[in-house]
C-alpha cells in the first residue's frame, strides 16, 4: 500500500529511524471519500491528488481496487 521501510541494523541506528518516522507522522493528512460500489466484482480505479502549495511533498497511490476481493 506504499510507505517507507526502516530496518536499523544497530541500536544507535534506531534513534535516527524513530526521528524520521516521528517527523513524517507529524506532517501527514489522510483523505477519504465514499465511491459507488463496483458493479460485478473488483474494478481498478485511478485517483489523482493535487496540491496547490509550494514546497509540499505529496505521496499518493495511483489507484485502488474497488469491490470484494476475488477468492
Amino acid at each position: 500500500t506504499g510507505g517507507d521501510a526502516y530496518s536499523p541494523m544497530k541500536q544507535e541506528d534506531l534513534a535516527g529511524a524513530w526521528l524520521r518516522i516521528a517527523e513524517q507522522a507529524r506532517n501527514q493528512y489522510t483523505l477519504a471519500y465514499a465511491a459507488r460500489p463496483a458493479p460485478g466484482g473488483r474494478e481498478y480505479r485511478r485517483i489523482q491528488v493535487r496540491v496547490n502549495r509550494p514546497g509540499v511533498n505529496l505521496l499518493a497511490r495511483d489507484g485502488y481496487f474497488a469491490g470484494l476481493p476475488v477468492r
